[in-house]
């Protein structure tokens, strides 16, 4: 898993003023691997807030039920996936009347659930291992799955239109599954997601339980979802798939960035692997020498330029 660090609400100044040095106001807060997973919003907030620098404007449709299984569904799909967008901050807009947009752009977000199953296996008597799902997505149980545990799966996915052509986005749609392990002897569960926009495994307690689960795949669902909307590079805070169509435009358009944007974008990839790294407008010889040890370690020329080649590389093509 790629290291990344979590950012507080961004304030960005991307203006040069005089000569003085001015920096991007994200502030450190803890190791990537103790943060909840849920802390990806505040991440999508900064990184959209870099590389797109204005808000994107959503409108959530209801989430349809397309399992058949219309009782069965333990929650408000429709309020969760509301309340995901809703958290990220303010480079992320939520309306619920399309009439309030005026001329600016909006994307209404049409979501289903295509599969809910939850598969009891009580009174099983199962000992041994659970393997399940290939790759990233892969999770494993070491025990017995005893009295009342339970696997149960849960596959959303999401559909933007753009509301300027009346037509849906051409490749930004996403289809990701969870499935979450319960194991009643230990009350613990453990889940697994499987999707192009992220690979993930983690163990949750059970208070947390379901409800935590499918907050998860919600929240990776919506960064995919605004990612391949805004075409920002979402999979390295999902720890998804290599995005080659977002990966090519982000490259054509740095090619004609000024300046500043260049040391923006550089400098906020470089502190999303280092902590030591201050996003910033403006080349310091911290960042400098940041660059050139990251381009010494990737076999480039340590010549501290803002290549293409160091660019694709932090994007992690």
């Amino acid at each position: 898993m790629r290291k990344l660090i979590k950012y507080s609400t961004v304030a960005l100044a991307l203006i040069l003023v005089g000569c003085s040095q001015t920096k991007i106001d994200l502030q450190p807060i803890s190791q990537p691997t103790e943060k909840p997973i849920s802390n990806i919003l505040g991440e999508l907030n900064n990184m959209i807030a870099v590389f797109d620098g204005k808000p994107i404007i959503v409108l959530v449709d209801s989430i349809e039920n397309k399992t058949g299984e219309q009782a069965r569904l333990p929650i408000d799909i429709t309020t969760i996936v509301n309340s995901s967008f809703n958290n990220i901050g303010e480079y992320v807009n939520i309306i619920s009347n399309p009439n309030s947009v005026g001329d600016r752009h909006l994307y209404i977000i049409h979501g289903a659930i295509t599969e809910f199953d939850v598969l009891e296996t009580k009174n099983s008597g199962y000992n041994g291992d659970l393997e399940a799902g290939k790759g990233k997505g892969q999770w494993t149980s070491s025990g017995s799955l005893e009295r009342e545990s339970k696997i149960s799966k849960l596959a959303i996915t999401f559909n933007p239109e753009d509301t300027a052509t009346g037509s849906f986005v051409t490749k930004s749609s996403t289809a990701n599954k969870i499935t979450i392990i319960q194991k009643s002897s230990s009350n613990d569960f453990g889940f697994y997601i499987l999707g192009s926009g992220f690979g993930r495994n983690q163990s949750i307690t059970k208070a947390q339980g379901l409800h935590s689960s499918i907050a998860t795949l919600v929240n990776y669902s919506v960064a995919e979802v605004l990612g391949k909307l805004g075409k920002f590079p979402y999979w390295l805070l999902t720890n998804g798939e290599f995005n080659q169509d977002i990966a090519y435009y982000l490259s054509d358009e740095f090619l004609d960035d000024k300046a500043p944007n260049k040391i923006s974008k550089i400098s906020y990839l470089l502190a999303l692997r280092e902590r030591t790294v201050i996003p910033t407008t403006v080349m310091t010889p911290t960042l400098k020498e940041a660059i050139k040890q990251y381009q010494s370690s990737h076999n480039m020329n340590p010549n501290g330029y803002l290549s293409r080649e160091l660019y694709i590389s932090l994007l992690g093509g």
